[in-house]
């Protein structure tokens, strides 16, 4: 119990320094220029303007969660060890696991507060644009998380053994890789090469496959998604993002910070 009071205490004072470095401030003036653009976007535009504004209203957001994941998530644990305050936190009764555990909830919640923010102002315009509200917003929104809190996790591991440029590349490698392994399944060269087409998988399932919880084509523009998959898809985030966890702080509890 006093181990997860420490968790909430180390989240608590990551949140409010990552706040205090404005990022909120950054987030209000992006959802203002996200508002401007998008309208204008959907203006210039033929065919539905609400769905043009938020399927542009929506990357921006992606690309908004993801750029703060990497980021900041790269520097999160790497910055204390060159600064050497990590020191003087360990040194206090409080294990390395937790106190990782407490800097990884304190950077989900800064990352879930700008993607509530930017949410809400995308589907407002797109209301006001006289779209309709459809559920599957509610799951786009709980993927778009997803995707940033597997994305921070994945450059906070590689962050552990690596310096920061060599972390950001192997991040985005495997966040652009991850969003491409759907598409090249469906090529036909794929598909009858049993080779290549077994590897493909093989990698969908032991990295990150971001693809799965990517849904934004459907829930913009066919509008219906069976709830196995939305489910399927939610627990298999849900169980990377654990494995990532441990991992990681199985390598802190072991990492030599000298």
């Amino acid at each position: 119990m006093k181990e997860i009071k420490k968790i909430f205490l180390t989240a608590r004072y990551t949140f409010v320094e990552i706040y205090k470095s404005k990022v909120m401030l950054s987030v209000v003036i992006l959802g203002i220029a996200l508002l401007i653009v998008s309208y204008v976007a959907s203006e210039l535009s033929y065919g539905v303007p609400a769905r043009i504004a938020f399927d542009f209203g929506f990357g921006a957001l992606t690309f908004s969660s993801v750029g703060m994941a990497i980021f900041i998530g790269v520097t999160l644990v790497s910055r204390e060890i060159e600064n050497r305050t990590v020191y003087m936190t360990i040194s206090r009764p409080i294990k390395r696991s937790s106190f990782l555990l407490g800097k990884i909830l304190g950077l989900a919640f800064i990352l879930l507060v700008n993607i509530l923010i930017l949410s809400v102002l995308t589907l407002g315009l797109y209301l006001f644009l006289g779209g309709e509200f459809n559920e599957l917003f509610s799951w786009m929104i709980l993927f778009a998380f997803f995707e940033s809190l597997l994305t921070m996790l994945i450059v906070i591991f590689f962050s552990l053994f690596n310096n920061i440029t060599m972390s950001v590349v192997y991040t985005l490698a495997f966040y652009i890789s991850g969003h491409a392994i759907s598409d090249l399944q469906m090529l036909s060269f794929v598909k009858e090469n049993p080779l290549f087409k077994n590897s493909l998988s093989l990698y969908s399932w032991g990295f990150p496959n971001f693809s799965k919880i990517n849904i934004k084509n459907f829930a913009i523009y066919k509008q219906t998604l069976e709830l196995d998959f939305l489910l399927g898809a939610s627990l298999y985030a849900c169980v990377y993002a654990l494995m990532l966890l441990l991992i990681s702080a199985y390598i802190f509890e072991k990492k030599n910070l000298d």
